[in-house]
């Protein structure tokens, strides 16, 4: 699967950014061969997601893929049904969905049902882990597979939030990605490392069928220099089979036969 994963990712960057990226982020990333976690999330749907399945995207706010709608919009037109639920009223304003719920996972009403179910950086907000993994088991149908994106526990950044108040946690967010304040949330970070997710999933009957850890490359990646910096230091530390310090984690599951 993680050979498979890193082909489909090489196309999902040449997909969104062309064979000769204009921007200077692709541009270096390109030069360094490098693909972010988020391009390896979205090549995961694109070698799971087929035309019949029914999609649940749990969290989804006001976009299935922030930085690529046109792939988004590609996804959710092959899948029979898209369907997001989120307790934030922003996804009200996702507009690739079929249907929205607002609420968590136990507000979904099909049993049985979806094929595919994606949490995209929802994990580290879960305050009830087995809570959330019985809700799926509910709604999944059999053979239904679950993807899980969502940062290391032991990244630096994790490390920093857990240690401070809620309220610090917007500002640093906007200076380096962006963000709106309606996109920060409260961290748990209780299903963040593999063998919470793989402990919770278990105890459901999910088998784990792909576990990868991500370099994350992109905290300082406003800039050119530090991004270079960056990437020089991930190359470097590679070339000893060790991990850049910030982490992302992509886990899939699929759900067992019921009664086989």
């Amino acid at each position: 699967m993680k050979n498979l994963l890193e082909h489909v990712a090489k196309r999902v960057f040449r997909f969104t950014y062309g064979s000769n990226p204009k921007g200077e982020g692709p541009q270096i990333r390109k030069k360094f061969a490098y693909f972010t976690p988020e391009d390896y999330y979205q090549a995961s749907i694109v070698s799971i997601l087929k035309k019949s399945d029914k999609w649940l995207d749990i969290g989804c706010g006001r976009d299935i893929f922030p930085d690529n709608q046109r792939l988004a919009k590609i996804l959710t037109s092959r899948a029979q049904e898209t369907v997001g639920v989120d307790p934030s009223p922003n996804v009200r304003d996702n507009k690739l969905l079929d249907r929205a719920y607002l609420g968590f996972a136990d507000s979904v009403k099909e049993d049985n049902y979806y094929n595919l179910i994606t949490l995209r950086m929802v994990a580290e907000h879960v305050a009830d882990p087995d809570e959330l993994v019985t809700q799926i088991d509910r709604i999944a149908a059999n053979d239904a597979h679950v993807i899980v994106y969502t940062i290391y526990k032991w990244s630096p950044v994790s490390i920093i939030t857990m240690l401070t108040p809620f309220w610090a946690h917007h500002a640093p967010k906007r200076f380096f990605w962006r963000t709106e304040e309606r996109d920060t949330f409260p961290v748990e970070y209780k299903m963040n490392t593999k063998s919470q997710l793989n402990k919770i999933f278990s105890r459901r009957d999910f088998v784990n069928v792909s576990f990868m850890y991500l370099d994350d490359c992109r905290t300082l990646a406003k800039y050119k220099s530090t991004l270079y910096a960056e990437l020089i230091l991930r190359k470097f530390l590679n070339f000893f089979n060790l991990h850049y310090p910030e982490l992302c984690i992509l886990s899939i599951y699929r759900k067992n036969n019921k009664g086989q």
